[in-house]
């Protein structure tokens, strides 16, 4: 299984941070890096559905 760093790196090669804006939180939010990947969630906006 991949860590959550090894993907987190896997993505950032294909999107680089450089892309985002000064304000945007980058990155893993909440959780280990080291630990194996589960699963995925990706959201371009915090909505109410979305949390």
């Amino acid at each position: 299984m991949i860590s959550q760093q090894n993907f987190i790196s896997y993505i950032e090669e294909r999107i680089p941070l450089s892309y985002s804006e000064e304000w945007d939180n980058c990155g893993l939010q909440v959780g280990d890096p080291n630990q194996p990947l589960q699963g995925i969630m990706l959201c371009l906006d915090a909505t109410a559905d979305v949390v």
